[in-house]
């Protein structure tokens, strides 16, 4: 942070009111935020200020702009939000399907119902920009591969890109796809081959715009787009506004994109709110209009109406009612213990972690592990991650389990092993030494311990790298208030709603009433200057 503001000290003679809103927009940065809204008193200290433009001259960049709507931005962060949103903009345009084969007896045996499935699809099957959200369980990948079903009937060539932000989603995207072409009740041989052969292509957004990290460039781009009509991005919410703008800059002039996400989840690591901001943009009816839809219907709790009611709640940001779902009596689907009743929370899971522990077989342990998730809303402490792994470890220890079927989690992407950061699998004693153990239950991947990429215990993971995933039960290990009474400030309701969503089942809340009742309360949203470019 200094760096940045003696740079701009030594070549653009910042002065020292200035520097103090400087200081601020950095400080916004790392709260992932693209912009600051300024004050009377913040533009009265940049008046005259030679750092500040107004990012109307591309020939004339100075390293900060102020906009008309009195936002403060980087010039990179200025331009790249300026570019995503005139490329979006392009994008919100029906397709030129004149002479296209008559798609209604497909249509109607993938989508019998008129719901909000059917109008996704159908929204894709005209628009080359479409945006598909809802919650978990909502059918937003089933939707998806019908939606690429009928195109590849409509366009038998179509060539199709399936890419999500980390290597776990993107793998899961091409699995679920891959799957849905097997059951399609379609008798065209071509479309349900298109569909294979595109899951079985899946590739992170970084891989598929060929991102060179020492450069910070991508070999896909403008003069070297993307070789497809059809780009087809899982997990949207997890994109931040950099690798949006390279994704777009890389999309094919007549190409089409399918968004899928859930604005309600986390946002991105790296600053920038692009997904929630596509949705608002399309319920103002502007430049977007008519180009969303959300799924509404929640398959996946259908027969978990508590967890159901959790997560309304969070929605409504209504602490009353979310408390009020989560009882501390036993025999709920949902049970509530206090931030420092680590114990008696892990009681209630603990024949699960044993039947991890104990498992002997791929298939069991694979099993197993889709049963429970610890999740923490921090990396360190007694209440993060590290302090999980180790209280679990500590007590398998005691009962003579330590060293017998563990859960790892890669923390690279390695292309030799096809295993990607983010995967989770297990380490279990096998004949011939200690095996590794991934994949699905119904499809386990063996290999040696020793070929296995870097890799850490996983009994406990963050809320973040949760996102995507789902388990039959779901531990959330929350800190409780600090010694001036707050909560952390990023325990927030999109933190809250990932957590409680990834259960299938049954969720386990080891957190304070204090802490949830903050947590249920929306905090300040990231500000950026997408909004007001799009329209």
């Amino acid at each position: 942070m200094s760096l940045a503001i003696n740079v701009l000290k030594e070549k653009w003679g910042l002065s020292p009111a200035a520097e103090a809103v400087v200081e601020k927009l950095l400080e916004a940065w790392d709260k992932g935020h693209t912009a600051l809204q300024l004050g009377a008193a913040d533009m009265k200290a940049l008046k005259g200020c030679l750092a500040v433009g107004k990012g109307d001259d591309p020939g004339k960049p100075t390293p900060l702009v102020q906009t008309q709507g009195g936002l403060l931005q980087s010039w990179r962060f200025h331009c790249a939000e300026s570019r995503v949103a005139a490329r979006l903009r392009s994008l919100a345009v029906d397709k030129d399907i004149k002479g296209a084969p008559d798609l209604k007896p497909a249509f109607k045996a993938l989508f019998p119902e008129d719901n909000a499935q059917a109008k996704a699809a159908s929204l894709g099957l005209k628009s080359r920009l479409t945006l598909i959200t809802g919650g978990p369980g909502t059918g937003k990948t089933r939707t998806a591969a019908r939606l690429l079903a009928l195109l590849a009937l409509q366009q038998p060539s179509l060539r199709i890109a399936l890419a999500a932000p980390t290597g776990k989603a993107a793998q899961r995207l091409g699995q679920e796809v891959g799957e849905a072409a097997l059951g399609l009740p379609l008798e065209a041989a071509s479309a349900k081959q298109a569909l294979q052969d595109a899951g079985r292509r899946f590739i992170t957004l970084h891989s598929l715009l060929g991102w060179l990290p020492s450069l910070d460039h991508c070999r896909r781009n403008r003069q070297r787009p993307l070789t497809a009509d059809l780009v087809l991005v899982d997990e949207a919410s997890m994109i931040d506004v950099m690798l949006w703008d390279a994704l777009l800059e890389a999309l094919p002039e007549q190409a089409s994109l399918v968004l899928l996400g859930d604005f309600r989840q986390l946002e991105s690591v790296e600053p920038g709110r692009v997904l929630g901001v596509l949705v608002e943009g399309a319920a103002k009816g502007r430049s977007l209009a008519g180009r969303h839809v959300e799924l509404d219907i929640n398959y996946r709790f259908k027969d978990s109406p508590a967890i159901a009611q959790l997560a309304g709640a969070v929605m409504a940001q209504d602490a009353k009612a979310f408390l009020k779902a989560a009882p501390t009596a036993a025999g709920s689907a949902v049970q509530r213990f206090g931030s420092r009743q680590q114990d008696q929370a892990l009681d209630l899971v603990w024949p699960q972690v044993e039947a991890l522990a104990k498992a002997v077989e791929p298939v069991e342990a694979l099993q197993a592990l889709a049963g429970l998730r610890i999740l923490c809303a921090l990396n360190q402490g007694p209440w993060g991650v590290a302090g999980l792994n180790q209280r679990v470890e500590k007590r398998l220890a005691k009962q003579g389990l330590a060293q017998l079927c563990s859960p790892v989690r890669i923390t690279v992407n390695d292309p030799h092993t096809g295993l990607f950061n983010g995967d989770l699998g297990l380490l279990l004693p096998g004949p011939k030494g200690r095996q590794a153990v991934f994949g699905r239950a119904s499809e386990p991947r063996v290999l040696s311990a020793l070929n296995l990429p870097e890799h850490e215990l996983a009994w406990a993971m963050t809320v973040h790298r949760s996102q995507g995933s789902e388990y039959q039960s779901v531990l959330l290990v929350l800190p409780p208030l600090n010694a001036e009474g707050e909560a952390q400030k990023l325990l927030r309701p999109e933190l809250l709603y990932t957590a409680v969503t990834r259960a299938r089942s049954r969720v386990v809340l080891a957190a304070d009433e204090a802490v949830l009742s903050a947590a249920c309360v929306a905090g300040e949203s990231r500000v950026t200057g997408l909004g007001s470019l799009l329209g």
